[in-house]
């Protein structure tokens, strides 16, 4: 008689813990992850141009959601993005991020050419722009954190009730084959896993390595940088500058330490060889004459 209590004990065991897995609704529009019946997190994405507040609660976002697949459109030789929000039932103490190369019949486009970022938030406690009506107030998208940075810091975490996104950003080779590219990048969160699904279209059009229009981004190393960065260091302008010229905006002025104008050269040599950069600020400097403050040419 004891023998067979215990048998089935464990027939019932087994049950329950085969019944704690991945379950799916049946449209396949969002996936839930459920531990002992009750669900642990929801993944799911939306259109990259909306902004998930991370404590407005899901079910405000129903017309935007959609299935738990990221999805791009791109050409060759550009970069496009990609949204994945995860909407947490219980506390999440960690979440990490697993890529794969994805594949198009042989061609294979490598994991590598992938950047992952962890999505901040700010709090927005007013709205002033006469639309409080019809926004919310509470934490809004903001920078976006190369997720290294975040696990570092111990941010890759989120409390029940809490949206958090996560953002893919492709680079797309010029030389890559046009067609659709599939695979899978894996959620891994408290010793579980999701699998969600990547399909990236790439078109048969190429983005051209020459930038025509010409931008100007007068990012401050003496203005309001340092109260955002907290740093006043001019090199910190250059960092600011480096980044715009990978999304075909071009900076302002270009620091150096020196009034010697072939440090200045030196400096912006690589970017003014770069066919994505257009518009380039020559340095100045006022001087006084009998006109008033005005450039010295010799130093232009």
């Amino acid at each position: 008689m004891k023998k067979k209590l215990i048998v089935i004990l464990l027939s019932g065991l087994f049950f329950l813990s085969g019944c704690a897995g991945q379950t799916s609704s049946p449209d396949g529009a969002r996936k839930e992850t459920s531990l002992r019946g009750e669900s642990v997190i929801e993944f799911w994405t939306t259109y990259n141009t909306e902004k998930i507040l991370s404590d407005y609660d899901a079910s405000n976002y129903s017309k935007i959601k959609q299935e738990a697949a990221v999805k791009v459109e791109t050409a060759k030789n550009e970069e496009e993005c990609a949204q994945l929000i995860m909407t947490a039932k219980t506390d999440i103490s960690y979440y990490d991020v697993k890529l794969s190369d994805l594949k198009c019949g042989d061609s294979v486009y490598d994991k590598s050419n992938v950047s992952v970022y962890n999505q901040k938030y700010i709090a927005v406690d007013e709205i002033q722009n006469g639309q409080g009506a019809t926004l919310p107030t509470g934490n809004y998208p903001d920078a976006l954190l190369p997720f290294d940075v975040a696990k570092k810091y111990g941010e890759n975490n989120v409390k029940a009730g809490k949206n958090q996104g996560i953002t893919f950003v492709f680079d797309i080779p010029a030389d890559t084959k046009a067609g659709v590219y599939t695979g899978a990048f894996t959620i891994s969160y408290d010793d579980k896993t999701e699998n969600i699904p990547v399909e990236m279209k790439v078109r048969d059009v190429t983005v051209s390595e020459t930038t025509h229009s010409k931008t100007y981004f007068g990012v401050s190393a003496t203005g309001s940088l340092p109260y955002g960065e907290l740093d006043s260091d001019p090199a910190l302008k250059n960092l600011y500058n480096e980044e715009l010229s990978k999304y075909r905006l071009c900076g302002g002025t270009w620091y150096v330490g020196s009034d010697d104008p072939d440090d200045w050269v030196d400096l912006v040599l690589n970017f003014v060889c770069d066919p994505k950069n257009s518009t380039l600020a020559v340095p100045w400097k006022y001087v006084q004459s009998g006109a008033g403050d005005t450039i010295d040419e010799t130093y232009t």
